[in-house]
């Protein structure tokens, strides 16, 4: 009997061991399982249309015109500008209240940006090197 119950705990052990081991060495080689990325919250706005902002820049106030383009919680349009012209909007997301996305102008231009209502939303951008600006967009309101 006890030598019965010793091959029952030395068979256990191996399997342990040979599950256990490979497992260990993946992880400490960083091929383990990774965290599950953070599910996207829904957008709490459909912020889908015309847009509309005055940008206070280091070379004098900036008017645009941005259309918004949001399926799911992706992000797409394009931006008119008295001075940069029209631009593509790429690498956009709405997860819940908070929008980012980039302008594909002369500069790369990084947007980040928190809705504050279905009609406003709160906005900061990094211009290249050149800094930061703040700003508030308002959506256009439909005509009728």
């Amino acid at each position: 009997m006890r030598r019965a119950i010793a091959v029952f705990v030395v068979s256990v052990a191996t399997v342990a061991i040979s599950t256990w081991v490979p497992t260990f060495a993946r992880d400490v080689q960083g091929g383990g399982a990774q965290p599950a990325a953070p599910a996207r919250r829904a957008p709490t706005a459909d912020i889908s249309g015309t847009w509309t902002a005055s940008i206070e820049t280091g070379i004098g106030p900036m008017q645009y015109t941005y259309e918004f383009v949001l399926k799911g919680n992706i992000l797409t349009g394009h931006s008119v500008s008295d001075v940069m012209g029209e631009s593509e909007l790429t690498k956009g997301s709405v997860d819940g209240p908070d929008v980012t996305f980039e302008e594909n102008s002369a500069l790369r231009i990084i947007y980040t940006g928190t809705i504050v209502s279905k009609d406003e939303i709160k906005f900061s951008r990094v211009v290249g090197e050149f800094g930061t600006e703040e700003f508030v967009a308002r959506r256009k309101p439909a005509q009728k």
